[in-house]
């Protein structure tokens, strides 16, 4: 399975990149790839952004989740992307590509109907960073260790927050759906 593969690959590049604390090398499955296809459900369209992708969390797991999706990993760092592009050649992985630059000097020739910001930066950072990558409709989802309801995101709004299970069966993430608003770039 592709998915084993890919954290074999991420825990032999580990001792070299740092790609994951040494901790979570050990429980990849549970604590990285259970969590990225915990956003399966929430993807919406065909064009999906993972930014900040460092070790390929969410999106390797997405791309081979979902192979109707086109994913674009965006990564500042060399180092990463040079793994990332590593694994999507060794993986097979033909619905994806990677992007070396910051995501807030990234401006891709189409906006991406669904964008992910695991780990990045906190969740209203995230919204800023992510936010002009999106065609207007189009949703970032959030990931954090407490609730977003009721937070106000500039240029868009909440439009689904819920806590998930992933792993041991304890709620340890909640995912919320920022949708981008029709004039959310346009000052």
């Amino acid at each position: 399975m592709r998915l084993d593969a890919f954290s074999e690959l991420v825990q032999r590049w580990n001792r070299a990149y740092s790609l994951v604390s040494r901790r979570d090398a050990d429980r990849l499955e549970t604590r990285h790839i259970a969590d990225s296809l915990s956003l399966v459900p929430w993807i919406e369209g065909a064009r999906l952004a993972d930014v900040g992708a460092g070790a390929g969390f969410p999106g390797i797991p997405l791309a081979i989740a979902g192979p109707q999706w086109w994913v674009t990993l965006v990564e500042r760092s060399e180092k990463k992307a040079r793994f990332l592009r590593q694994a999507l050649i060794e993986l097979a992985i033909e619905n994806a590509e990677v992007v070396l630059e910051d995501a807030r000097d990234f401006n891709p020739d189409s906006p991406y109907d669904t964008v992910t910001a695991r780990a990045v930066a906190k969740p209203m950072q995230a919204w800023e960073m992510t936010r002009h990558l999106l065609r207007p409709g189009g949703c970032a989802l959030l990931q954090s260790s407490s609730s977003l309801a009721g937070l106000a995101f500039a240029g868009g709004r909440i439009r689904r927050a819920e806590a998930v299970v992933v792993g041991d069966g304890k709620p340890q993430r909640h995912i919320t759906a920022v949708q981008r608003l029709d004039d959310a770039c346009t000052s």
